[in-house]
């Protein structure tokens, strides 16, 4: 099973900085459409990873939200990440031979997630690790292009 995680972020999309929507809709970034683009045609499952909500479904309705798992206090974004893994194994499964593909930044993935990914015995990839946005954008258009070829 390939498991897409995707970072939430960017700005609300327009009309819904305070309606809840769909997770799938409610950033409207370049960066997390390019993500989204992606996961939904290389992954078998895919969900936003929400410092508000943790771990969401693409069809979840949430309200927007500003807050940065960044700002958090390292202990929180620990504790953040277990409740993610606990609620990942809950709607999956044993997570052992999962490819689980990372489209967060470095405080998404580095605070328990990756590590705790790998200590379930699946395989973690963060395909864009270390790039800049114009860099990732870039990666997931050659992606998107690959994948459309026969």
């Amino acid at each position: 099973m390939r498991i897409g995680l995707v970072a939430c972020g960017g700005q609300p999309a327009h009309g819904s900085q305070h309606t809840p929507a769909p997770a799938r809709e409610v950033y409207d970034s370049p960066l997390f459409r390019a993500r989204r683009a992606h996961v939904e045609a290389a992954c078998d499952r895919w969900y936003v990873l929400s410092p508000r909500y943790g771990l969401v479904t693409p069809d979840e309705l949430v309200e927007p939200e500003q807050e940065l798992l960044r700002d958090l206090p390292r202990a929180q974004r620990e504790a953040w990440s277990a409740a993610v893994l606990a609620e990942l194994e809950e709607r999956c499964g044993p997570l052992a031979g999962a490819v689980v593909e990372l489209h967060a930044g470095q405080a998404f993935c580095e605070a328990g997630l990756e590590a705790g990914l790998v200590g379930r015995g699946a395989s973690a990839s963060r395909p864009v690790r270390g790039l800049g946005q114009g860099k990732q954008l870039a990666w997931y258009r050659q992606q998107r292009e690959q994948l459309a070829r026969p």
